[in-house]
């Protein structure tokens, strides 16, 4: 499938404009090439740790609910080819629990 026939309708979104643009590509992408959820979840998640710095996580289905906590200006949820994707940062990766 072609990037361009993907069409992304974003649902919430708290991030710069120019950091949505570029998330907004890259799942186009993504869903273009891919069609099992968790590897496009797996792609998605490792590149934003690569180019926004960790910890990213992501979640892509059909029908699931989700409540998350995020850093500002670092959650986005779209509807895509009849998928939901929600991405979102929090946290640092390696970080330890206080309880450890």
């Amino acid at each position: 499938m072609s990037e361009d026939a993907v069409v992304a309708k974003v649902k919430v979104v708290d991030m710069q404009p120019d950091t949505k643009e570029d998330i907004l590509a890259l799942v186009r992408k993504t869903v273009a090439e891919q069609t099992e959820e968790r590897k496009i979840a797996e792609i998605l998640k490792t590149t934003c740790d690569e180019k926004y710095g960790s910890a990213w996580h992501c979640v892509v289905g059909k029908s699931y609910g989700v409540w998350v906590t995020h850093e500002t200006g670092s959650f986005i949820y779209v509807e895509i080819n009849g998928l939901n994707v929600v991405l979102w940062k929090n946290g640092k990766e390696n970080q330890k629990r206080e309880n450890e």
